[in-house]
């Protein structure tokens, strides 16, 4: 990690943060899965 790590209590829970930085293409996957009305019963979600 670049810079000084950040303690738990200094970060900004996910739900505060409605930006999805840097994820353009899972973005545009998870959004046609959605808009086909067909999403799978399950994602696997790594990073």
């Amino acid at each position: 990690m670049s810079g000084e790590d950040l303690t738990s209590e200094q970060l900004a829970p996910p739900e505060s943060n409605p930006e999805l930085l840097g994820q353009t293409e899972a973005e545009e996957i998870l959004l046609r899965a959605y808009n086909s009305g067909r999403l799978p019963h399950a994602w696997l979600l790594t990073g």
